[in-house]
């Protein structure tokens, strides 16, 4: 399978996440970081990568985390909604290419 292939896929599991979503009522949802690599489809580090303005990988439309409660300790979330708008951004601009 070539790299090509492997793309085209991708594109359209993304396209077919976004279109279910879609239809899907407005109830956004507080995900915590597992769910979002999954939704991205990418290892920790490299979102992690996407999130830091230092790094080379560094993304400025990737989705920042907020913490649920006051404390250090208290978990890091992103809104589901803007972690699947970040991955149809991503994938709006392969298919501009």
């Amino acid at each position: 399978m070539s790299s090509s292939d492997i793309d085209q896929e991708m594109l359209e599991r993304l396209e077919a996440i976004y279109r279910a979503v879609q239809h899907a009522p407005n109830l956004d949802q507080a995900i915590r970081l597992p769910e979002v690599l999954t939704i991205a489809g990418v290892s920790k580090s490299t979102w992690y990568a996407r999130l830091n303005p230092r790094s080379p990988s560094y993304d400025p439309r990737a989705p920042q985390p907020f913490k649920l409660g006051t404390s250090e300790r208290s978990p890091s979330v992103w809104w589901r909604s803007a972690v699947m708008a970040y991955v149809q951004a991503c994938a709006d601009a392969q298919i501009a290419r």
